[in-house]
């Protein structure tokens, strides 16, 4: 069996893709070689040396990679040039030449170019129709969010297609049909309810999926109002042979700086107070350094998210910006350093469950305080994380307290959050559930 993973949101598609590979599985990746450096291969595995803007896509230009060659199975998509059947030769014409040849490229330009795209629109609607979707495209919409051509080059090869984020869109047309799987890893929230075209075709492309993977157990009652029956959860993935306990040299410099005693925090999820609950955690930790003078308390912050600037103005307002360094981007290899500095592990504070941080903290064997909804995840785990739950300022506050005081308490949690990990949520499970889904399907 031969499977195709297409889009890499947060190297997702790359780690499942990866640990595929470890126990065989014929599996490869396409991911959009511009998106943000969150999204290469790169981000995850090699070491980077340098910082990186977030949105510069010439970043790789800019920073020192090394200790990383990128995987056989990795493929990356340069939609800066068009293939398929939309790059046409225009014959007995030229760009440079005289006023006529000039006209008569322009022209047979513009024909070549509505002869494909024209014969794509009409696929897209047949495709439509014999999946009885009654959304109305126009030639227009069909050229932004189709490309059929090119997906059928990556995809024709594979017995079967795992399509994230707003993949999945392209595979509600039949050229080539492939069965095909739909990856949601927050997209379900909001997106197919807001009534765009965008949002009614990535509704018809859950419905239409031979399986939807649920990656976020509070997206559950959302799946159920799309009316799926189709849904399965599989963790995020972690690789814990990477995210595990270890020396930390960042630890050593921050304890020559500040002392033996110090307490690091870390918190690197994004600065958006709406969905995270950056500034409650904030207050928090202000009160904390105030109440707490006996004690040398460091927070690391990353520098990234909409709301940074807030975050700032709030820190310098709390007082505390001698309390807080503030960190650069950091990939993946980098943050397991910071992630093993640690004491402990802050997350987010507004939504009841966890993405990627918490799960590699844990694997670190941290201990992380996060607003953890236990109701929300007994349909997935049979067994519930040993997180630390707050959700309110005060109850950050208080749980941080309550750790600051038992060092040993700190390091039992640490222990049985990785443990947990390697139970529940570790690469090796990811995998197997991932070939069992293939198989039911193959089989149907």
């Amino acid at each position: 069996m031969k499977v195709v993973h297409v889009g890499n949101v947060a190297n997702i598609a790359y780690l499942n893709t990866k640990f595929l590979r470890r126990l065989g599985m014929e599996a490869d990746l396409y991911y959009y070689d511009f998106d943000l450096c969150l999204a290469q291969p790169e981000w995850e595995d090699a070491q980077i040396e340098g910082i990186v803007n977030l949105g510069d896509p010439d970043w790789r230009k800019k920073v020192e990679l090394t200790n990383y060659e990128p995987p056989f199975w990795v493929h990356p998509i340069n939609m800066t040039v068009r293939q398929g059947a939309l790059t046409v030769k225009i014959p007995f014409a030229s760009a440079h030449g005289s006023r006529l040849e000039r006209f008569l490229y322009k022209w047979q330009y513009r024909v070549n170019r509505l002869i494909p795209a024209w014969h794509q629109y009409q696929i897209i609607r047949q495709s439509f129709a014999r999946r009885q979707l009654n959304i109305k495209l126009t030639l227009k919409d069909s050229i932004f969010y189709f490309d059929i051509y090119r997906f059928r080059e990556i995809v024709q090869d594979y017995d079967l297609v795992q399509a994230y984020g707003l993949e999945p869109i392209s595979c509600l047309v039949d050229f080539p049909q492939k069965p095909y799987i739909a990856y949601e890893f927050g997209t379900m929230r909001e997106i197919p309810f807001e009534g765009s075209l965008r949002g009614q075709l990535l509704a018809a492309a859950y419905q239409q999926a031979n399986r939807v993977i649920i990656t976020n157990p509070d997206v559950r009652p959302l799946a159920e109002k799309l009316g799926l029956r189709n849904y399965v959860f599989i963790p995020h993935p972690i690789d814990e042979e990477k995210f595990c306990p270890g020396p930390s040299k960042i630890r050593d410099k921050l304890e020559a700086q500040f002392g033996k005693d110090v307490i690091i925090l870390f918190a690197p999820a994004r600065h958006d107070w709406a969905e995270k609950g950056t500034d409650k955690m904030i207050r928090a930790v202000a009160r904390l350094t105030r109440e707490q003078r006996s004690l040398i308390i460091l927070l690391m912050l990353i520098t990234w998210g909409q709301d940074v600037q807030r975050s700032k103005s709030l820190i310098a307002q709390e007082g505390i910006e001698k309390q807080v360094l503030w960190l650069p981007l950091l990939p993946k290899m980098q943050m397991v350093e910071y992630y093993r500095a640690a004491d402990i592990v802050l997350d987010q504070f507004n939504i009841g469950t966890f993405g990627l941080t918490t799960p590699e903290a844990m694997a670190c064997g941290k201990p992380v305080v996060v607003y953890f909804e236990p109701q929300i995840h007994q349909w997935c785990f049979s067994e519930m994380p040993p997180l630390v739950e707050a959700q309110t300022e005060e109850e950050i506050y208080e749980r941080l307290k309550e750790l600051l005081k038992d060092p040993t308490r700190r390091k039992r949690l640490g222990e049985q959050s990785r443990a947990w990990i390697v139970r529940h949520h570790g690469w090796r499970r990811v995998a197997e559930e991932h070939i069992r889904l293939y198989r039911e399907i193959v089989q149907e």
